[in-house]
């Protein structure tokens, strides 16, 4: 494990700053008399009072104007290397999810065109058409869907961790599937299974992952998860390389089933239950030992549970249970933050990032007819780099400004794109894709998946993210579906529609979005409730000076203010 010593513990600061004694210590203050009281016996470190220390610490200031937890925050903690490797193997379910994405990209002239009729019994290739072979690739983002609304329900009845393991099932039949298709609806079906499968992933792991890292590297793990997606992606364009042929292609599509059973058998070992459903769920033994191995050493797990607890238990005084589906639409002031999830979650897709990975062979094919394989498996490598940069800098510049900047550079460069295709610039349209890939990966790819987890109250996040990815998956299926008709006809003007949708979506981000980190997401979504009424819209967020996100206290105290401060019919919370 791995220590944190540029942050010492709240005990330590506080025994630094004078504020707490260490075991045995005097306080200069006190009088000879005093002193000798104190001297005699001197007190040992199992007989000093461990409450005084944590009820010291409470008072401190959880969170930074600017809005950044501070060291004395319950959840602030150095990371370990059970926490990173816990994290590794968890975010193999999305990395399986930008594998089958790209699966049949590299592949598709290989599966749809041969001179042979078969190989080992099995059809060499699948004579389909352009409508037949684009619902063969949209079938996945069905999957998809159908794999989103029961994420949620499934890992709040049966934990996080259990789920993510049985999934590995699913994308294995999936692969299988594919790799031994005899006929194009087998194909279909095995694509539509890894999406159920993909569909649960990406639900379940950005919640894992919110939920069991430290709050000072939320941001930074959370975007591991769509650095596995684009893995996944430059993973399937590099094989795609060598073994886009008539005799491999079916190789390349069992490797999906590779990965999840290296995962079914690493992740019970290494993985841990998130100690927030753990608490949920009453365990907190369990929840314990649970958290014990993912922070560090000198962590002081007792006043994080008790803290996550807290927000439990906040959680349940206005609802008893988790929200459902139905619920949820029938929450009072729940329905806004929802509509901006699913607006940021929708985003994603209809910002044209897809017509780029489903299409760029066919892309780059037109005018680079000898090398469209090549330039795929570039521009997969660019974004998994661009990705690994923005790793750097989403704790140092938050949320908010990275997905307006994301949105706004797609934006200018979609125009750019129909210049390119306009002008027939075949340099420029190179270019642009690596241009459009690089604002993407700032912004649009990573952190709508991270804002979700951060955006809604405990005993909502399951069902708010299973919405929010239903109508991302929507987006994705529509995307796949009427893309390749549309630069079927107006080839040239097929990036203005992406353009015209980024404008909305840039404009109401703006408008309503709050800066999410280092917050919980109780203290998020009433930002979001606020800032609908339109309070503190230039600056993204609560006022900074408000004390109670400033100085949210474990003890519960804030949660008063919260209330006194929101709106006085109520609306902005739970009821």
């Amino acid at each position: 494990m791995t220590v944190d010593h540029d942050h010492p513990s709240p005990d330590e600061t506080l025994i630094e700053s004078g504020k707490v004694g260490a075991p045995g210590d005097v306080p200069a203050t006190q009088q000879p008399e005093e002193q000798a009281a104190s001297a005699s016996p001197p007190p040992t470190p199992q007989a000093a009072d461990p409450s005084a220390t944590s009820t010291a610490a409470d008072e401190q200031p959880l969170f930074t104007k600017d809005g950044k937890a501070t060291q004395h925050h319950p959840q602030f903690s150095s990371l370990t290397f059970v926490q990173i490797f816990a994290t590794g193997t968890v975010i193999l379910s999305p990395f399986m999810f930008g594998f089958h994405l790209s699966a049949l990209n590299t592949t598709a002239y290989a599966m749809r065109f041969c001179s042979i009729d078969k190989i080992n019994g099995l059809p060499a290739c699948f004579d389909v058409s352009e409508a037949v072979w684009g619902t063969i690739l949209g079938i996945f983002s069905i999957g998809g869907l159908f794999g989103s609304i029961p994420a949620g329900y499934l890992m709040d009845r049966y934990g996080r961790k259990t789920v993510l393991i049985g999934n590995t099932a699913l994308y294995a039949l999936g692969a299988v599937l594919q790799s031994l298709a005899v006929d194009v609806t087998m194909l279909a079906f095995g694509r539509f299974i890894a999406g159920l499968a993909a569909g649960i992933a990406l639900v379940v792991t950005p919640t894992y992952i919110g939920e069991t890292a430290p709050i000072n590297h939320r941001g930074t793990l959370g975007v591991f998860s769509h650095l596995a997606i684009t893995l996944g992606l430059l993973l399937s364009s590099i094989l795609g390389l060598f073994m886009a042929t008539t005799e491999l292609w079916r190789w390349m599509l069992s490797f999906g089933a590779f990965v999840p059973l290296l995962q079914a058998i690493v992740l019970p070992p290494i993985g841990v239950e998130s100690h927030v459903w753990l608490l949920s769920r009453g365990r907190r033994d369990d929840a314990r030992r649970s958290l014990k191995r993912l922070r560090s050493a000198t962590h002081n797990l007792e006043r994080e549970l008790d803290y996550v607890e807290k927000d439990l238990a906040a959680a349940a005084a206005k609802s008893k249970e988790s929200i459902s589906l139905i619920q949820l639409f029938r929450t009072r002031g729940m329905l806004f933050p929802l509509l901006l999830a699913v607006v940021i979650l929708v985003t994603q897709q209809l910002s044209g990032i897809n017509a780029v990975f489903f299409y760029s062979f066919s892309i780059y094919s037109r005018p680079f007819p000898n090398d469209a394989d090549k330039i795929t498996a570039g521009v997969s490598a660019f974004y998994f780099l661009a990705v690994a940069g923005t790793i750097t800098v989403v704790e140092r510049l938050g949320r908010r400004p990275l997905l307006l900047t994301s949105q706004i550079g797609m934006m200018l460069v979609g125009v750019l794109f129909t210049i390119a295709f306009g002008l027939d610039v075949t340099w420029l349209q190179v270019v642009c894709c690596f241009l459009f890939i690089a604002f993407f990966a700032v912004g649009l790819g990573p952190l709508p998946f991270l804002i979700l987890s951060e955006m809604f109250p405990p005993n909502a996040v399951s069902s708010g993210s299973a919405v929010a990815m239903a109508t991302n998956w929507i987006g994705a299926y529509i995307v796949a579906q009427v893309f390749p008709l549309f630069a079927e006809h107006f080839f040239v003007y097929s990036f203005l529609p992406f353009v015209g949708y980024l404008i909305f979506s840039t404009v109401f981000m703006w408008l309503y979005l709050p800066e999410t980190r280092g917050r919980e997401g109780e203290v998020n979504f009433r930002a979001i409730s606020r800032m609908r009424g339109g309070g503190c819209a230039a600056d993204g967020g609560p006022d900074p000076g408000d004390s109670v996100i400033v100085m949210e206290k474990v003890d519960g105290s804030a949660a008063a203010s919260v209330s006194a401060a929101g709106p006085e019919d109520g609306t902005s919370t739970l009821v």
